[in-house]
């Protein structure tokens, strides 16, 4: 059986419940021609699996990546298939834009979910994706580091001005509605004058 799941913001989200009794995240990317589509998210999920791959070797906490279709035989796009992580999803970009799985006592995480972003990068890029709005002084615990040193914070300048120029952009392709965004819109307008000046551009 399956059930789709709300929240998905790139790929449709499915729960599939087998006979068994197991279940199963299923995940259908966007057609590689869909308007919505972001140059560098061109075939995505394959990084997330990628990076599941990766956990599993590791020991880390994440899902065990059950199957990929990159075949487009059945579907015209990519369809990988998770183990599903027990506890309640909470939205949190850790690691560089994924979630969070969190158990009943607090502050329990018990797993990451949604990686399909991870990238091969300084990982000073997680300062930024973890504290998107932040335009002053970068939180060190972040990056659990007692401080930054004047090269590292040029670094996370920059980066900031390259992210925040993503979720601006992606705010049209994505069809995002809804009276939040003239805020939004103005709040990110302002964060890269800001950053910009900060960069020295």
């Amino acid at each position: 059986m399956l059930d789709v799941l709300d929240g998905g913001t790139f790929a449709s989200v499915w729960e599939a419940r087998f006979a068994s009794g197991e279940e199963a995240i299923v995940k259908i990317a966007p057609p590689d021609d869909a308007p919505s589509l972001l140059l560098y998210e061109e075939r995505m999920l394959r990084t997330e699996a990628m990076v599941m791959r990766l956990a599993e070797e590791r020991g880390w906490p994440y899902p065990r990546l059950l199957l990929l279709d990159t075949s487009r035989q059945t579907l015209p796009v990519d369809v990988p298939a998770m183990s599903r992580m027990p506890g309640d999803a909470a939205r949190g970009d850790v690691a560089g834009c994924s979630r969070a799985h969190r158990g009943e006592r607090a502050g329990e995480v018990l797993g990451l979910i949604d990686v399909e972003r991870a990238l091969w990068a300084d990982p000073l890029f997680d300062v930024v994706t973890g504290d998107a709005m932040n335009v002053g002084a970068p939180d060190p615990r972040l990056a659990a580091v007692e401080g930054f040193t004047p090269a590292e914070l040029a670094r996370i300048r920059i980066y900031r001005v390259w992210f925040t120029s993503v979720i601006t952009t992606e705010i049209l392709p994505r069809g995002f509605e809804g009276e939040w965004l003239v805020a939004y819109r103005a709040q990110l307008a302002r964060n890269l004058e800001a950053l910009l000046v900060q960069a020295g551009v």
